[in-house]
């Protein structure tokens, strides 16, 4: 199965994290940012590098394991209740016979270091190629982006964030980009070396900018919208870092692609960073300024947004109320940016 399968690229761009709070006001850190696993100590992993330690330390009770299957994390749903979902790992003996499965890939994540369970360990393992794997009682696979921020504990976002990402690399790089021969997982999971020649393959990271451009003054936030987005979603305007380019030229030239607007190269200040794994994007947030007095004339190009429009705060802030208007929820960057401008 070939990762482009079993990531669903044709499906996933539909899919959308919860608006569980996207109304003026509501809390905007400015880091960190959801899917951080900031309470993790990923430092420290080369003592795992031999096997024999790798084994000890997953069977270990102390060690926790994220499911991941296909691209989905493995959820029940919050005793709670309130629509919210509860993040599902599994103990050693528990995962003892995915762990066990030559097919499987199992990867150190880390140790949490404080949080709600410090001193555990966690690992992620993928059991993408088995045709199927039924998930304990009460518990079913979701789209990590699908539950977003409707997880009862925020620092299993970035635990979930990173199972999924290593998962999903391992199975899109089973074969050798030099000779083609196969690849195995080394080095506790966070790399993989092929078998024939020796050659080896870390992860790889797509750097992104998203970037809240307002008027001169600020009064006025540019925004824009997919066709393929939910209806009435507006957000900030966003795009891949190209070879040979800055995330500051990134931000200008991406802007003026997606809405015809020039941005004040001056103006660029950095925001905050934020993983997101779908597949692989580190998304690097920042704030800029038209370079134009007034409104800047929109030019909205067909093959990259359906709209982009200049909106005021109060704007905004009565197209929510009303839900005319919905913004990303809050396990996105683009909520803070929004929000913290309404704010200002």
């Amino acid at each position: 199965m070939s990762g482009k399968e079993f990531e669903d690229y044709g499906t996933r761009r539909a899919t959308f994290e919860p608006t569980v709070s996207s109304a003026a006001g509501s809390e905007s850190p400015p880091w960190p940012n959801y899917y951080s696993a900031n309470h993790l100590d990923r430092s420290g992993k080369e003592r795992l590098y031999d096997d024999a330690a790798f084994a000890e330390a997953v069977s270990s009770e102390r060690a926790r394991i994220a499911v991941v299957y296909r691209g989905r994390n493995l959820v029940r749903l919050a005793a709670a209740g309130g629509g919210l979902f509860e993040a599902l790992f599994l103990s050693s003996p528990e995962a003892a016979a995915m762990l066990a499965d030559p097919g499987s890939a199992t990867i150190f994540l880390g140790s949490s270091r404080s949080g709600a369970s410090p001193g555990l360990d966690y690992f992620a393992c993928d059991v993408s190629h088995l045709e199927e794997y039924a998930p304990p009682s009460g518990g079913a696979f979701q789209q990590l982006r699908s539950v977003g921020g409707a997880l009862s504990r925020d620092e299993d976002a970035g635990l979930f964030a990173a199972a999924r990402g290593m998962g999903v690399w391992h199975r899109a790089a089973r074969f050798c980009q030099s000779c083609g021969g196969s690849m195995k997982s080394t080095k506790a999971g966070n790399a993989r070396a092929c078998g024939a020649c020796g050659k080896g393959a870390y992860p790889r990271i797509d750097p992104s900018v998203i970037v809240l451009v307002t008027s001169k003054g600020g009064g006025h936030a540019l925004l824009g919208r997919k066709a393929n987005w939910p209806g009435k979603r507006y957000s900030t305007l966003a795009g891949f870092c190209e070879v040979g380019e800055t995330l500051e030229e990134t931000v200008v030239r991406e802007v003026f692609e997606e809405s015809g607007v020039r941005v004040s190269a001056a103006s660029i200040r950095y925001a905050s960073s934020q993983t997101w794994p779908f597949p692989r994007s580190l998304m690097v947030a920042f704030v800029a300024e038209a370079e134009e007095i007034g409104l800047a004339a929109v030019l909205i190009p067909e093959e990259e947004m359906e709209d982009v429009r200049w909106f005021s705060r109060q704007e905004v802030r009565d197209g929510l109320a009303t839900e005319e208007l919905s913004i990303p929820g809050r396990a996105a960057v683009a909520h803070h940016l929004i929000t913290s401008w309404l704010d200002a």
